[in-house]
């Protein structure tokens, strides 16, 4: 081998090896200088929230970190459930939460409560997580009391427990409770709980049903102590920190489309069934009836509220499994819309427990279950209802939460000034510099958006959430440059995020560089199948390569994922009718694409209107043809597009002579 040609191997070695030296170095830097984690909790296998826990209780040696603690000292170990609240707690603090109290069976109650049911009175009692626990709320606020006030004629006994999922709240029941011998249990279910139940560990190990033959078998019970899981697990360092993180990533992002993937809703969604049909059957065993309260995790409105999956799946086998249900969003969102006032604080705070037991208690008095409130227990509520609504916005979740809740309703007028208390509170938060950028970019004032989305990414400089929108701001500026390098700086540190993709390819596409272009949008439609507008992207795309073949495959597949695409229908028609290759033309679908196109444009589009005429033109019909390009050319006209009229009438005289058209210039 020549010897000049073993130095420049040698010299590539070395640059290779000093560049992965360097690398090693940074990551190494990073993780010691910002404290973050090695190990990142996500997606629906225990793993990484095994893994996590190991790391923060853990030294790679072996050796204790810190004591495993139940949520700040208010839970204890418990072999069946995972954990369970200390018994006999008076007024203790955890952080970022009111004070709490429990009795000592371990319930939140200021006092005791025995199994017998007092006689002459109905006992309702209360299932859930930390919402019906109460984090959130003061002991004299949370919902289940503020409804024992309310149903003077019921008990109202509160077996809800933190972080529990619906599978530890059936053992709960099955556990203690029916041994209360209620009348009526109400089993509130938060939104994300049903992402629970395919894990057998989360915040520390829990059980785990697996259905069998559509039956439950309980698993992983008893549950491993954290001692246990210390002497059974090792925790250890990544023998490369920069590999280590490249890994995480992937994983995250392969973790991500897993919970997606529709193998993973069909196995959580029949899980969850299962498990609700078995609560039914314990309840009805005991002689009581079930009220299944869905607790939404965001005030959604609009569009994202037509589809929930969890409150629509409740909802669905309310009828078949005989239980009563009750959706608190439509609640949630009218109070909030009049009275310009979150319900949520973290969880719920005194407002929205308020409004819970109210919506309960109303719900129950409508099936008939309990007699409605007397006029001396309304007043009460509502009294607590003007107290919380007159209280002041001051600690920074409420400020925060407030925040959300006017810019999600689109007043970003009055969201703005909050965001702006929070940042006094908290001037280095990068999620709340997101939230004020999100209302300005809304209000039209870019560049302080994009100085404040710039400090959350120095903050945050993996703040994914924070560069891709910095990203969207440049493009807005037109500075395309600035903002592929955002969104490639996104995908750097997760090469799968969609909207990454999806915007450098409209960068690439804008400046020319289609087979760039391409690349991205092939991503997005791998990543997210059924994403109609890079379909449509890739379409045009296509058809500029010249591969009309694909772009046909990809305007269909537009149309299938969203059925009321005007513009990918004219597309897909303008090539049946107008392509100079004749296997590529089929006038009968020409006709019907852009007739489709047309009725969802109102016929007020001048180009449906254009392609339509086209397709009456290559199916023999001039005389239909020459009248909707005369009618194009009036809209055209009338709105001023002088390009487009030249070619209408370009159009109408080909028609005049009975010719079809071929393959025009693209519509300016």
């Amino acid at each position: 081998m020549p010897s000049g040609l073993i130095k420049k191997i040698g010299l590539g070695a070395i640059t290779a090896a000093s560049a992965l030296l360097l690398a090693e170095g940074l990551t190494r830097l990073y993780y010691q200088v910002s404290g973050a984690p090695l190990y990142v909790a996500f997606g629906s296998r225990e793993g990484p929230y095994l893994r996590r826990w190991l790391e923060a209780h853990q030294t790679p040696a072996g050796s204790p970190r810190k004591s495993p603690r139940f949520f700040g000292n208010l839970g204890r170990f418990d072999q069946r459930l995972g954990w369970a609240p200390r018994p006999d707690l008076v007024k203790a603090r955890t952080e970022h939460h009111p004070p709490v109290s429990t009795n000592s069976h371990g319930l939140r109650s200021l006092h005791e409560i025995p199994y017998a049911k007092p006689a002459g009175r109905q006992r309702i009692v209360t299932m859930g997580d930390s919402y019906t626990f109460g984090f959130g709320g003061e002991d004299e606020e949370i919902w289940p009391v503020v409804l024992d006030e309310t149903l003077g004629g019921c008990e109202v006994v509160n077996l809800g427990v933190f972080a529990y999922g619906i599978d530890q709240q059936l053992l709960k029941l099955q556990d203690e409770g029916v041994k209360y011998s209620p009348d009526i249990v109400v089993v509130g279910l938060y939104e994300d709980t049903a992402d629970w139940v395919l894990l057998s560990f989360r915040d520390f190990a829990k059980p785990r049903f697996q259905l069998v033959n559509d039956e439950l078998q309980l698993s992983n019970v008893p549950v491993p102590s954290p001692a246990e899981l210390l002497s059974r697990y090792q925790h250890r360092d990544p023998p490369s920190y920069a590999w280590h993180w490249l890994q995480q990533r992937f994983r995250r992002g392969s973790g991500t489309r897993e919970v997606a993937s529709s193998e993973h809703r069909a196995t959580q969604q029949s899980l969850t069934r299962a498990i609700v049909r078995q609560m039914r059957r314990e309840i009805g065993d005991c002689g009581a009836k079930m009220l299944v309260v869905f607790i939404p995790a965001n005030l959604y409105t609009g569009d994202s509220a037509a589809t929930i999956p969890l409150r629509d799946q409740l909802a669905a086998w309310s009828s078949e499994l005989d239980y009563a249900f009750l959706d608190l969003q439509p609640a949630f969102v009218d109070f909030s819309t009049r009275e310009l006032r979150t319900v949520f604080s973290d969880h719920f705070n005194p407002l929205g427990n308020a409004l819970v037991a109210r919506a309960v208690a109303d719900k129950l008095a409508e099936l008939g279950w309990v007699a409605p409130p007397g006029a001396a227990a309304l007043a009460a509520l509502e009294t607590r209802l003007e107290q919380a609504d007159s209280g002041q916005l001051s600690d920074l979740q409420t400020v925060t939460w407030q925040a959300l809740t006017l810019q999600g309703q689109g007043r970003h007028s009055e969201a703005e000034p909050l965001f702006r208390e929070a940042l006094r509170l908290n001037p280095a938060s990068p999620s709340l510099l997101l939230g004020l950028s999100d209302s300005l970019l809304a209000r039209g004032e870019d560049q302080e958006a994009v100085s404040h989305l710039r400090e959350a990414v120095r903050l945050d400089p993996e703040f994914l959430l924070a560069r891709t929108n910095l990203g969207a701001a440049l493009v807005r500026q037109g500075k395309h440059q600035a903002a592929a390098e955002q969104f490639q700086a996104a995908l750097r540190l997760d090469p799968e995020i969609p909207e990454s993709h999806f915007n450098l390819g409209l960068l690439f596409q804008m400046g020319g560089q289609l087979q760039q272009a391409v690349r991205h949008f092939d991503q997005v439609v791998r990543l997210q199948p059924d994403e109609f507008a890079a379909h449509y992207k890739l379409g045009q795309l296509m058809l500029r390569l010249d591969r009309p073949e694909e772009a046909v495959t990809h305007f269909e597949q537009a149309i299938q994922h969203n059925p009321t695409f005007a513009e990918a229908m004219q597309q897909l028609a303008r090539i049946y009718a107008t392509h100079q290759r004749p296997d590529m033309r089929d006038a009968a679908q020409a006709v019907r694409l852009a007739r489709r196109a047309c009725e969802l444009t109102g016929q007020k589009n001048p180009v449906c209107l254009r392609t339509l005429a086209a397709a009456y033109a290559e199916s023999g019909r001039f005389d239909q043809s020459r009248e909707t390009v005369q009618t194009a050319l009036q809209l055209a006209r009338t709105s001023g597009r002088r390009p487009l009229v030249a070619l209408l009438q370009a159009d109408l005289a080909l028609y005049q002579q009975g010719r079809p058209r071929r393959n025009g210039p693209p519509v300016p």
